[in-house]
């Protein structure tokens, strides 16, 4: 699972970086203006924002896993979208795509809580229930 993960992190990082110097070249091929090129690539933060939102509570009840390995799978199929594509519709689609796919909580950048609910809320419960050490007529062991 690591490997899955530090590779969506790779792939991530590189599409997110390699997209800016290739605006002027999308916007020439596609006979866009710079400001259609930009609006077409600000699609991935609003939708990577719409779905780290939208799917907090799925994913949280479904497991992290199943999305880490949907957003594995999302984003291959949208970058080879983005890939094929040869029209601006479409392009945006893919790159909002993307977006959703990086917006996905179960994805590698985050971290996975390291005991259970079940764990924490008897611990925190059983915590509560002890007296501080020291307090009066407390041996203090």
């Amino acid at each position: 699972m690591f490997w899955v993960a530090t590779g969506l992190i790779a792939v991530e990082t590189t599409l997110f970086t390699l997209v800016v110097p290739a605006l002027p070249v999308f916007a020439e091929r596609y006979s866009l203006s710079d400001s259609e090129a930009a609006l077409i690539f600000a699609a991935f933060p609003v939708a990577q924002l719409a779905s780290a939102f939208a799917s907090a509570r799925p994913v949280e009840r479904h497991g992290r896993r199943p999305a880490i390995l949907f957003a594995g799978v999302l984003l291959l199929l949208a970058t080879l979208a983005f890939a094929l594509v040869s029209d601006p519709l479409p392009l945006a689609a893919a790159r909002s795509i993307q977006g959703v796919a990086a917006g996905l909580p179960g994805r590698p950048g985050s971290r996975p809580s390291p005991t259970s609910t079940r764990t924490r809320s008897s611990a925190s419960g059983s915590a509560s229930r002890r007296p501080p050490a020291g307090a009066p007529g407390c041996s203090g062991r």
